[in-house]
C-alpha cells in the first residue's frame, strides 16, 4: 500500500552513459570506490553531459550527477560550450518544447482552416497536447490571441545565456574552493 512505483530514467545512450567512458559513469566514479564524487567533479561531469546531450532536461542531468536541477540550469546558462536546442527530453523520455508559441500558432491556423476539427486532430497535427488545443480554441472564441501575453513576451531565438566571467567559466571552478 505504501509502495510507490517509479519508472526508470531514460538512458543517455546505448549503455545509458554509464560505461567506463560515458559521461554519467564518470560522475559516479570520479572519486573511485563508488563514493560520491566531489562537487566540483560532479559539476564538470554535468557540463560534459550537457555538451554531449544538450537536449536533456536539467532534472535528468541532475539525477545522473547528484547535483540539483537549479545548479545544472545555472551551468547550462553560464556555459558557452553547451549547444542550444529548442526542446528538452525529460526524465520520462518525453520531448517538450522550450517555447510552445509555435504549436499554439499552428493550432490557430488549423482552426482557421477547419473550425469543426476535433481537439485530438488539432493537437496531433500541431504537435501539442489536447489541453493546449482546447485553450487556443477558447482563447480565439473570446477574441484573445492564441499565445498568452506572458509567453509572447519571450522572443523566439533570443539566447538566455549570460556572459561567462573573464578567464573562463568561474562557476564550475568555484565548486572546488573551500572557505
Amino acid at each position: 500500500m505504501g509502495e510507490r512505483l517509479r519508472t526508470a530514467p531514460t538512458p543517455v545512450g546505448a549503455d545509458g552513459g554509464r560505461g567506463p567512458g560515458g559521461p554519467v559513469g564518470a560522475s559516479e566514479t570520479a572519486s573511485g570506490g563508488g563514493r560520491p564524487a566531489e562537487r566540483a567533479a560532479r559539476a564538470e561531469a554535468a557540463l560534459r553531459i550537457l555538451q554531449a546531450h544538450p537536449s536533456l532536461s536539467d532534472r535528468a542531468v541532475a539525477e545522473s550527477t547528484g547535483l540539483g536541477a537549479r545548479t545544472v540550469a545555472e551551468l547550462r546558462r553560464l556555459s558557452e560550450s553547451v549547444a542550444e536546442s529548442g526542446f528538452r527530453i525529460g526524465r520520462d523520455g518525453k520531448s517538450r518544447p522550450l517555447n510552445g508559441a509555435a504549436g499554439r500558432l499552428r493550432v490557430a491556423e488549423l482552426l482557421g482552416e477547419n473550425p469543426k476539427a476535433s481537439l485530438r486532430q488539432l493537437a496531433r497535427t500541431a504537435g501539442v497536447s489536447p489541453a493546449t488545443a482546447l485553450d487556443v480554441r477558447r482563447r480565439l472564441e473570446r477574441g484573445e490571441e492564441p499565445v498568452p501575453v506572458k509567453r509572447a513576451a519571450i522572443a523566439p531565438g533570443v539566447s538566455p545565456k549570460g556572459a561567462a566571467p573573464a578567464g573562463g567559466n568561474g562557476f564550475v571552478g568555484g565548486f572546488g574552493r573551500t572557505g
